[in-house]
């Protein structure tokens, strides 16, 4: 049973937020480096005129985990507040918070396709080591309607998986079902 309702505003010491299991991996890596530089700044921006977007938090189990807002959650403890807004939001599968993670954090600077490149082959190499599906890959699996056994033996493929991508955006040429039997048939049993 959830304690609190999706869309609602809850406040929250920022030292009690720590990061969903499924991004602390990440974080520990620096995916997405926190400069003091930008910590400073926001300090000032808080300070000034308070926290403006609040914190992205989801519960499970009856505890709550950061999803996005690492850098305010940071700043918001070095200035002391007992408090900050935070946005409740349920997501039906790790791949989705890890989405949401990606999502935010490339929205914060402009990276050019090549740094996202670089950045996502970082994301897919860690989960793939932890055994968690790229939310990438995830995305075409849904696609495809593929199985989870299928999922996970397709992340050893990484140049199949970019060529999927580049298929499935060019949907008026593909049809689902062609692209699922060429993956069922030609890839498992061949490799």
């Amino acid at each position: 049973m959830t304690k609190y309702q999706e869309g609602q505003i809850i406040f929250l010491n920022p030292e009690t937020l720590e990061p969903h299991p499924a991004l602390k991996i990440l974080e520990d890596n620096q995916i997405f480096a926190v400069t003091e530089e930008d910590i400073q700044k926001l300090m000032v921006s808080i300070a000034e005129m308070n926290i403006l977007q609040p914190i992205l938090v989801t519960e499970e189990n009856g505890k709550i985990y950061r999803i996005a807002g690492n850098r305010r959650v940071i700043a918001a403890s070095r200035l002391g507040l007992g408090s900050v807004p935070c946005f409740v939001r349920y997501f039906p599968s790790k791949e989705e918070i890890v989405q949401a993670w990606i999502a935010e954090n490339f929205s914060l600077n402009s990276y050019t396709n090549t740094e996202q490149v670089v950045i996502l082959d970082k994301i897919n190499t860690i989960l793939s080591k932890k055994n968690m599906v790229s939310p990438y890959l995830s995305e075409i699996a849904q696609k495809l309607n593929l199985s989870k056994k299928t999922v996970k033996y397709l992340q050893n493929f990484p140049e199949l998986i970019e060529k999927l991508k580049e298929l499935l955006e060019q949907k008026e040429n593909v049809q689902v079902e062609v692209l699922k039997e060429i993956i069922e048939k030609k890839w498992l049993t061949k490799n």
